[in-house]
């Protein structure tokens, strides 16, 4: 029986890293069994440093190679959106780029598919700072309490891999937390009853600054998303 699946990344000034990632992941999936059908979507999203040029090169190298790109930066929950709306796979694999997470544990996730409609990889060999360290533990308490759901550890993890439920529930029922997208797909999946799990990962973490959360902006995005978090349980 065919399967297929797309890897899908999300690419804001990435010049210096998104080919040799982008390589890394091709040679990944290639060791996928010979029924899969498999393609690597990447949404660019108004980036100002050659990223563009680098991918529109890469796009036509490989029919497995495809390239969104944006002008203007539209936002991480946008990009989000727009790669759902592209990727007509039975699966998708999303992984944050910038050599965040060790790419091999996309096994650990695509081997336990069929086990949950939606899988994160829970970060557990963090070399990250403390800091971040600290706002996923209070966040994924906080969660934990708020909605009485015990498996809530990483909910906003940018490593996951999910079905084509998943997809259509997203595409339906619309993305509009104004951060952390990732963690309104878990709750999105859990209050439709759909089954999620977390997956043990390491992570490394972004070397430089972060390009979709910056520290400087962390304090209003928490403020932002204990907002969503009260709108979303009272719809």
């Amino acid at each position: 029986m065919e399967s297929s699946l797309s890897l899908l990344l999300l690419a804001y000034n990435e010049a210096d890293t998104i080919l040799a990632e982008l390589e890394a992941w091709r040679q990944i999936l290639e060791a996928l069994p010979s029924n899969w059908h498999w393609k690597i979507v990447v949404v660019e999203d108004g980036s100002s440093d050659g990223t563009s040029s680098l991918l529109n090169a890469w796009e036509v190298e490989s029919e497995h190679n495809y390239h969104l790109h944006r002008d203007e930066r539209g936002g991480y929950k946008n990009a989000l959106k727009r790669g759902l709306q592209f990727c007509e796979t039975d699966y998708i694999f999303f992984s944050d780029t910038g050599f965040k997470n060790d790419l091999d544990d996309f096994w650990s996730l695509f081997m336990r598919r069929t086990s949950a409609d939606l899988i994160l990889g829970r970060k557990v060999l963090r070399k990250d700072s403390i800091f971040r360290r600290l706002l996923t533990f209070l966040l994924n308490s906080y969660l934990r309490t708020y909605f009485k759901n015990d498996k809530f550890h990483d909910v906003d993890s940018g490593f996951r891999i999910f079905n084509s439920r998943v997809r259509t529930l997203l595409l339906r029922d619309d993305l509009t937390f104004r951060g952390f997208a990732g963690c309104e797909m878990v709750l999105k999946v859990w209050k439709a009853g759909l089954i999620y799990r977390e997956v043990p990962v390491s992570y490394v973490g972004r070397v430089g600054k972060s390009r979709g959360l910056p520290n400087r902006t962390i304090p209003f995005a928490v403020l932002r998303l204990l907002r969503d978090l009260r709108n979303f349980r009272v719809s």
